[in-house]
């Protein structure tokens, strides 16, 4: 017996045991959206245990490569080339329908970005903790 949930307009089939069905590739890639070539490295390092973490320096190559729904893990700072393109990220995660979690970092985050990220339903970290708490995520 094949038993259906209805999901974004689209009919997904569950197996009984298996779980969900689905046409999109298995999200498992941690992808670091970070300008600062020596910070990047620095998340890198933190990260080098972790298979499959992909680094890139600006928001249009990160938002193609989230496009691609292999992305399980997006880290990115707040403000990429002084505009706040990391939050403009956590929308496209919030929005898009994509399998992908969003941690939003910046030296210092403004109450309302705070707001806006916790909306969007994205985590928020200062650059200072980041590289003690991302183990953690």
């Amino acid at each position: 017996m094949v038993i259906a949930i209805w999901r974004c307009d689209l009919i997904v089939p569950l197996l009984p045991n298996r779980g969900v069905v689905s046409s999109f590739p298995q999200p498992n890639k941690t992808l670091i959206v970070e300008g600062d070539g020596a910070y990047l490295g620095v998340l890198l390092r933190v990260l080098e245990v972790y298979p499959n973490v992909e680094a890139v320096g600006d928001f249009q190559t990160a938002y193609d490569r989230l496009t691609s729904r292999t992305i399980k893990m997006l880290i990115t700072n707040l403000r990429l080339h002084g505009n706040v393109e990391g939050l403009h990220l956590a929308y496209a995660v919030a929005t898009g329908g994509y399998p992908t979690r969003a941690l939003v970092y910046a030296d210092r985050i403004e109450p309302w970005v705070i707001r806006e990220l916790q909306r969007a339903g994205a985590f928020h970290e200062t650059q200072a903790r980041l590289p003690f708490a991302l183990p953690s995520y």
